[in-house]
């Protein structure tokens, strides 16, 4: 992050958390502090902000892990649009959409299970 995040950057980072009803942000070790600031200024103190890039899979002491099971039309991911701050847009993708697109890369690409790609999209891109 580049400077001090605006107080629009809490609120959007607060309107988004409050229309998923989030229970726990994800992150990494670098923004957990800043994460957990905005949050704060916006009256969000009581939300965890887990670093994820300090887990690691064998050290957890919970229950035994479930698989999970999922169809089609079971959510995925839930992106949000770069659209006003007061009124955040979540994009809800299943797991049937996003097989479907990437079908139809393999398809356009020409790749198969061998082929590998690497890439990245801009920070402040949703996928869509």
């Amino acid at each position: 992050m580049a400077g001090a995040p605006s107080r629009t950057d809490a609120e959007r980072t607060a309107s988004i958390v409050h229309d998923a009803a989030v229970d726990l942000v994800l992150t990494e070790t670098a923004h957990a502090t800043e994460t957990s600031r905005r949050l704060s200024r916006v009256g969000r103190a009581g939300l965890t902000c887990l670093a994820v890039d300090g887990l690691r899979p064998d050290g957890y002491a919970g229950a035994p892990r479930q698989p999970v099971r999922t169809t089609a039309d079971s959510l995925a991911l839930l992106a949000y649009d770069a659209g006003p701050v007061t009124a955040p847009r979540g994009a809800l993708l299943t797991h049937g959409s996003l097989t479907a697109a990437m079908a139809g890369l393999r398809r356009t690409l020409g790749t198969d299970r061998h082929s590998r790609i690497g890439g990245w999209p801009p920070r402040r891109h949703t996928s869509g």
